[in-house]
């Protein structure tokens, strides 16, 4: 996950995933600031950049 400034905030995941597979993440966010943050899902034929906004 990045910050709008594209500070890196740390990293969810970062293995292969088996195909067909369903797989669901947490995000804990209780030591991150509000706002707007940003992660990015890869394969082998498209990658997918996508914004999370947290809010308390």
């Amino acid at each position: 996950m990045y910050t709008n400034q594209g500070k890196l905030m740390g990293q969810i995941f970062d293995d292969l995933v088996e195909k067909g597979a369903t797989y669901q993440f947490e995000l804990d966010g209780r030591k991150l600031l509000p706002g707007v943050y940003y992660y990015t899902i890869e394969t082998d034929k498209k990658i997918i950049h996508q914004r999370i906004e947290l809010i308390r």
